[in-house]
């Protein structure tokens, strides 16, 4: 047994299943809140360059000075802990949310780095950050990607549709359950996948498990040589093949 660097409560992993489901979910809200912060420094440069065409401020920078430099934090925390645990990913040409997206796709990886405690603590208060500088605007909440181009979307939480920037109408209570669902799903040893399934009526073989995970078809992670299930890539699978019905 081996305790977790993190919370050290005594598990099987070098980091155990509840941080590492944590750290899943700190991956998956600064994925979404990325593209927040790209959209707002996009908009505050536009209006500093109208500023300066009438005559304005000579300055370039945009009006909130914490946003460039926390897009300047995060893409530099992204990196290091990226680099640090796949050193053969070319990371040269990676925007932050390029980032976000890899680290959060190798998050077996990211818990087996050295100083694994740093790193957390770095990812939570990037986290914090984001959502404190970001502006989602009065009453608006994420809600969740668009079904059509994964654009980050927050909306008023009581509002039936919300469009996209491309244009796409979002049923927005569909997708704030889509999205709950998603941040409370944890990743799952093959025993506890399958048993999930079982209450479910899906009769999934530990062999059916592991050749949907090699042929890249769910997504597995591996942590201290034991594989572990995306459970909401599983399900999504299984209703793919006819064996759960979709809800």
């Amino acid at each position: 047994m081996n305790q977790c660097p993190v919370c050290h409560r005594m598990g099987s992993l070098t980091m155990c299943r509840q941080c590492l489901g944590d750290l899943s979910r700190i991956l998956f809200t600064i994925c979404q809140l990325l593209p927040e912060l790209e959209t707002e420094l996009r908009k505050q440069t536009a209006k500093v360059s109208k500023m300066q065409r009438s005559g304005g401020s000579a300055s370039p920078l945009p009006y909130s000075p914490e946003s460039s430099e926390l897009a300047t934090n995060a893409m530099a925390v992204l990196k290091t802990w990226v680099t640090l645990s796949c050193p053969w990913q070319d990371t040269s040409r990676l925007t932050a949310i390029g980032l976000a997206r890899f680290a959060y796709t190798n998050i077996g990886r990211l818990a087996r780095v050295q100083n694994v405690t740093v790193m957390f603590a770095e990812l939570v208060t990037l986290r914090d950050t984001l959502y404190a500088l970001v502006d989602l605007g009065t009453e608006r909440v994420f809600i969740g990607t668009c079904t059509a181009c994964g654009y980050a979307l927050h909306a008023d939480p009581l509002l039936e549709y919300q469009e996209c920037r491309c244009g796409a109408q979002i049923d927005v209570q569909t997708a704030k359950r889509v999205t709950r669902e998603a941040i409370e799903d944890s990743y799952l040893t093959p025993a506890e996948t399958r048993e999930y399934l079982r209450k479910k009526g899906a009769k999934v073989t530990a062999q059916q498990l592991s050749n949907w995970g090699r042929e890249g078809k769910v997504i597995k992670q591996m942590a201290e040589n034991q594989s572990f299930y995306l459970l909401s890539s599983v399900v999504r699978y299984a209703q793919e093949r006819g064996l759960l019905e979709a809800t």
